[in-house]
């Protein structure tokens, strides 16, 4: 159940409350995604999705999803698949991925924490 309510008193600003149930709910579908980041010149989602699968040679398929600032969500069907990319690569073709956690943060967000 989502319970939607104020945070303090600036209506604006609300707070979801999830219960565990719905949370493991909703972060089940990212079981299997990797967050990758483009460095350099950027280049198209087909681009990029043929890049990727060239380079993984993956068995089954896997979507990607730009969530801007050059990272992207790569989801696959397959979790053979998602464990192959995380223990043998390549993982550096202009891009770094990163397991996906509640608690990620881009680098430009680390850089900014370290320096305060």
């Amino acid at each position: 159940m989502i319970n939607l309510m104020a945070r303090g008193e600036d209506p604006r600003c609300p707070t979801i409350r999830l219960s565990k149930e719905e949370k493991l709910r909703l972060r089940n579908p990212w079981k299997k995604a990797l967050i990758v980041k483009l460095f350099g010149r950027g280049m198209g989602y087909l681009q990029l999705k043929r890049g990727l699968a060239a380079k993984w040679a993956l068995k089954g398929d896997f979507s990607i999803i730009d969530v801007g600032y050059d990272y992207y969500i790569v989801g696959f069907s397959n979790m053979d698949d998602y464990d192959h990319v995380m223990t043998q690569g390549p993982w550096l073709i202009r891009i770094t991925i990163s397991q996906y956690g509640s608690g990620f943060q881009t680098l430009s967000s680390m850089k900014n924490q370290s320096d305060t």
